[in-house]
């Protein structure tokens, strides 16, 4: 009897762990982001008079909360809005790392150590698709430049406030910068027992197409980053010693389309990734988390400008020109 049970007690774990590779977790991950923000973004755009003050103060972070009254039980989870540099330093770091291992595996011209791979078996499924080595290597080397300027951005150009969101929001933040470089690693083909090596003469068209594309965002994201710092204005203090930023509606550049036209970078960002990954689905399922995640924070933003600055331009779009 003790044998029998020994044994059925083997074969339901090997069942179970048959069940966790068969899931893309990561994937899993973004396409619950998806439907919630989707969910959310309905909440408050279609029944906002009726959506619990807990939940509206959930979504409205930074200076779309300030017209919100606050619940006690929400504020005690809030963290600054300054915080958002956590996630660029994070970031940051861990890209670096996977830099590091890439070109040592690279150079060497090995598969990749197995416990990473092992790893992104169970993150990505062992049925995960590589894409060619040169890909990788430039898709790499854009968005480690991409966190290392969103660090110096958020160190240096952006102005902080006393803005606050919830910790809920912060905790996505890390999760969203696990995930996006865990698809990256596995589209590394040294980790799918491939020995391909990177040739950059010439580079494939789409390669090009999504170099363009990237350049072309970032220097987008970056003047309307600028132009956002150079507005907002910090008072002194108030009676209880904490600082008050004081905003006027953005002009110039992109801002003239839309209200939020550093969101529009971003997805842009992501897109140029998508060409030069070849269509990668993993990638494909980050890039969709993040259009809707942005669109959705525009969208709110778009609100907050329409109703703070009473003389906003009526043919400026959330973020999207003549659509959204």
């Amino acid at each position: 009897m003790e044998e029998r049970s020994t044994w059925l007690n083997i074969f339901n774990m090997d069942s179970l762990n048959e069940v966790i590779l068969e899931v893309n977790w990561i994937v899993t991950v973004f396409v619950i982001f998806m439907i919630s923000v989707l969910a959310g973004g309905t909440v408050v755009n279609v029944l906002q008079s009726i959506a619990p003050k807990w939940f509206l103060q959930l979504v409205h972070y930074g200076k779309m909360g300030e017209r919100y009254n606050k619940v006690w039980y929400m504020t005690i989870l809030e963290v600054p809005k300054k915080w958002f540099v956590h996630f660029y330093i994070f970031g940051s770091c861990l890209i670096t790392v996977l830099n590091v291992l890439l070109w040592q595996r690279l150079s060497q011209g090995k598969p990749g150590t197995h416990w990473i791979s092992t790893c992104l078996d169970y993150l990505t499924t062992p049925k995960r698709v590589s894409v060619d080595a040169t890909s990788i290597v430039v898709a790499n080397i854009l968005f480690t430049l991409h966190m290392y300027r969103r660090l110096y951005e958020n160190l240096f150009v952006s102005k902080s406030s006393s803005a606050t969101m919830n910790a809920v929001l912060y905790i996505v933040g890390y999760v969203h910068y696990i995930g996006v470089l865990v698809t990256l690693l596995s589209a590394d083909p040294s980790l799918n027992n491939t020995d391909q090596l990177p040739s950059f003469t010439p580079l494939s068209t789409n390669i090009w197409i999504g170099i363009v594309i990237f350049i072309a965002a970032i220097i987008f994201q970056h003047d309307s980053l600028r132009r956002l710092a150079s507005l907002r204005k910090v008072c002194p203090g108030t009676e209880d010693g904490t600082k008050k930023s004081i905003y006027s509606m953005p002009v110039g550049g992109g801002f003239e389309w839309v209200s939020c036209p550093h969101m529009l970078a971003e997805i842009f960002v992501y897109v140029s990734l998508l060409f030069i990954l070849s269509g990668h689905t993993g990638w494909m399922v980050v890039t969709a988390w993040v259009v809707v995640n942005q669109v959705n924070i525009a969208i709110l933003n778009h609100q907050w400008y329409k109703e703070t600055f009473k003389d906003y331009p009526l043919k400026r779009q959330a973020i999207i020109p003549f659509l959204i």
